[in-house]
């Protein structure tokens, strides 16, 4: 038995359940305004699960003798939520791995700086040491030779 062959021709309230509602009002809601919308959940022994998850449309229909009725449609959001939970997680582990990779490029841009920082120190004592190596006149003569 599928679950639209479980509901069609019975008493909505034995086989629909709601979260924050009860059946009465929003049959006062229907009649006043000839429509509700909202979550409910469905009882079938056709399920795998205890309370299948459905978003339910409750309209408001007159038929030609002014007569009215309550009827209710109503679609499996299993699905859905469970996609829906699949993208908050990616989205979580996105957020999570943002945060690393942010924490990643820091560190690579202080050890750049540091290398930078290394780099420039030896540039300075090298240059240093040339002058210092300059300023010592070894190995030559002043171009003055007077062996001529």
């Amino acid at each position: 038995m599928t679950i639209e062959e479980h509901a069609i021709g019975r008493k909505i309230k034995s086989f629909i359940s709601f979260d924050n509602c009860d059946i009465s009002t929003i049959c006062k809601i229907v009649e006043r305004e000839g429509k509700w919308f909202g979550p409910a959940y469905l009882f079938c022994a056709c399920s795998d699960h205890d309370r299948v998850p459905i978003d339910v449309m409750f309209s408001k229909i007159v038929d030609d003798e002014e007569r009215s009725y309550i009827v209710a449609s109503f679609t499996e959001t299993s699905e859905i939520i469970a996609l829906t939970r699949k993208v908050q997680e990616q989205s979580r582990m996105y957020e999570e791995l943002e945060k690393h990779m942010i924490n990643l490029v820091d560190k690579m841009n202080g050890l750049n700086k540091s290398k930078i920082n290394d780099i420039n120190k030896m540039k300075q004592e090298f240059s240093e040491s040339v002058k210092e190596i300059q300023s010592l006149n070894i190995g030559g003569a002043k171009g003055d030779d007077t062996t001529k």
